[in-house]
């Protein structure tokens, strides 16, 4: 039957070809992939390109931020800038501690460094903060890391910042960077476990991630699912596996080794600070870990504090959650601005009087 109108002839309309097709939406999909790379080139960039002497990384994995690194080859990704000019003549003192204070999470000017910087020059005190923060690591870290930080710094004054995470198996057997193993009389052996840098095809396969905000982002989602699966809970094994774990039977000793070699480490210039993690609400009593770790310094006449009154009474005063951004949980992940800006508070407190 024709369903044509009249006077005028059928046709059949002919398919364009599958190979058309497939080369159509192979252009669309490039050209799709530039655009979101341009775009999130605004929002994302990576520390290991370019190579400069100052890194730059922006993320938007918890708030939307810029932070900035000097390469100088100690922390994850160097010495983490404050956004401050250099004090002339000013002393230094070194922080040090995990992923928060790494703080890309922070502009530069909201770093615990900076607090401390401003705050001290306020005083008419002024210090020059370097502060250096390793992802996923304990006192380990810290203590392989003192000879040379020393050497190439004198600081006056060494922080270093723990919290509950640096207390068990991540000294142990899951940090990153360097871990440890303690004998009953609390000596130790250090244990090298850095991962060795790429070289040939992986660095160039790391370089090439690096330039590109979109691969760069996709590398960090697909590490955020692997993270996401290594916090579920194992299944528990059967009766007959359970056997005796010489690593567990060293957590106890954890705090006491780790307070005896940063003290080794650092000596008189060694104060350590305990963070508490504080969330929707921040308990004025201590935890077992913070108990524990304050005797161990009372033990080894190490110069140790909480910073928790200080987080308790900014979160009273100011109805402020000192953990997490817009795009996370509340309460939950890295300190944020305000509770920066306690720890600071309360890390300038403690060393100011130590100061000329």
């Amino acid at each position: 039957m024709n369903s044509s109108p009249p006077g005028i002839p059928s046709r059949r309309l002919d398919k364009p070809p599958q190979a058309r097709l497939w080369i159509l939406t192979i252009i669309g999909a490039l050209v799709a992939a530039v655009l979101l790379n341009f775009v999130l080139g605004f929002f994302i960039a990576g520390w290991n390109y370019p190579k400069t002497p100052i890194r730059t990384i922006r993320q938007l994995t918890e708030g939307t931020t810029t932070s900035h690194f000097l390469a100088d080859g100690f922390g994850t990704y160097g010495n983490r800038l404050t956004g401050n000019p250099p004090a002339p003549n000013a002393p230094i003192v070194i922080l040090l501690g995990d992923s928060h204070l790494v703080q890309d999470a922070v502009p530069d000017s909201d770093t615990m460094g900076a607090v401390i910087e401003r705050q001290s020059r306020a005083d008419g005190k002024p210090v020059n903060i370097r502060q250096y923060g390793w992802y996923s690591t304990a006192a380990p870290t810290y203590i392989a890391n003192a000879p040379l930080l020393l050497k190439s710094f004198d600081p006056k004054l060494v922080v270093v910042v723990l919290n509950s995470t640096d207390f068990a198996r991540e000294a142990l057997t899951e940090g990153w960077y360097w871990q440890m193993r303690i004998n009953p009389d609390l000596t130790f052996r250090l244990v090298d476990v850095r991962t060795p840098e790429g070289t040939g095809r992986l660095a160039q396969v790391r370089d090439f991630v690096g330039r590109s905000p979109l691969m760069l982002s996709l590398r960090r989602r697909a590490v955020l699912i692997f993270l996401a699966g290594d916090e579920a809970p194992l299944p528990p094994r059967p009766a007959a596996d359970h056997a005796p774990d010489p690593i567990q039977a060293q957590v106890p000793l954890v705090i006491p080794a780790s307070v005896r070699g940063l003290k080794t480490a650092y000596g008189a210039r060694l104060l350590i600070a305990y963070t508490p993690f504080c969330r929707q609400t921040c308990d004025p009593a201590p935890d077992e870990g913070e108990a524990r770790l304050l005797d161990a310094c009372r033990t080894e006449a190490v110069n140790c504090i909480s910073t928790r009154a200080d987080m308790v009474a900014e979160m009273q005063s100011t109805h402020h959650l000192l953990r997490g951004f817009h795009n996370t949980a509340p309460g939950e992940g890295h300190l944020n601005r305000f509770g920066l800006q306690a720890v600071g508070t309360a890390i300038w407190r403690r060393i100011s009087s130590e100061l000329p």
